[in-house]
C-alpha cells in the first residue's frame, strides 16, 4: 500500500506577489485621498509644527544653548537653527533640519499666510526650554486654515 500523497502547504512566491501588488494599489489610491481632505492635512502640519517646537525646546535644553525656528516669510516652511544660525541636524535621518510645504508630497500646498513671531521672524527658545515671545501663525490648505499659538514663557503650543 503506497502513502498518500499530500499536498505542499503555505504560500507559493507567485500568491506573495500578487499579495503584495494588491496592496500596493490599494495603498496608491487610499493615502494620496485621505491627504486631499483639507482638514487632515492641515491638522497633521499643524502637529508636525507644535512636535518641531518642542524638539527644539529639548535641543536647547540639552545644549544649554539657545535654538531658533526660524519661520519662512513666503510661508513654505521653516528651519531649526543655533544661535549662530547654523542648521540643526534633523532628528530623523542625515542632513539639516529644515522643512518645505513646496518640497513635501504631502504637505505640498499648505503655507503659513500669516505669521506674527517678533523681530526675527523666529521661534527663539532659550536654554531652559522657554520661548521668548509669543507667536502666532496660520496654516493654509484649500480653503481650510489653523491657527497656532506659542505662549512666551511656557511654550505651550495650542492649535486652534
Amino acid at each position: 500500500m503506497s502513502a498518500p500523497e499530500t499536498q505542499p502547504r503555505g504560500f507559493s512566491l507567485l500568491h506573495v506577489s500578487l499579495s503584495l501588488i494588491v496592496l500596493t494599489l490599494v495603498a496608491s489610491i487610499a493615502i494620496p485621498l485621505y491627504f486631499s481632505k483639507g482638514e487632515v492635512t492641515l491638522d497633521k502640519a499643524a502637529q508636525l509644527i507644535a512636535r518641531d517646537i518642542r524638539y527644539a525646546q529639548d535641543l536647547a535644553v540639552l545644549a544649554g544653548a539657545q535654538v531658533l525656528v526660524v519661520l519662512d516669510p513666503g510661508g513654505d516652511g521653516y528651519r531649526v537653527e543655533n544661535e549662530a544660525r547654523e542648521a540643526l541636524e534633523a532628528p530623523v535621518g542625515n542632513g539639516p533640519f529644515v522643512r518645505e510645504y513646496s518640497r513635501d508630497a504631502v504637505f505640498r500646498g499648505v503655507r503659513m499666510s500669516s505669521i506674527e513671531a517678533g523681530e526675527l521672524g523666529a521661534v527663539v527658545v532659550n536654554p531652559m526650554g522657554l520661548v521668548a515671545a509669543d507667536v502666532r501663525l496660520r496654516l493654509e490648505f484649500r480653503g481650510e486654515q489653523r491657527d497656532l499659538t506659542i505662549s512666551a514663557g511656557e511654550g505651550d503650543v495650542t492649535i486652534d
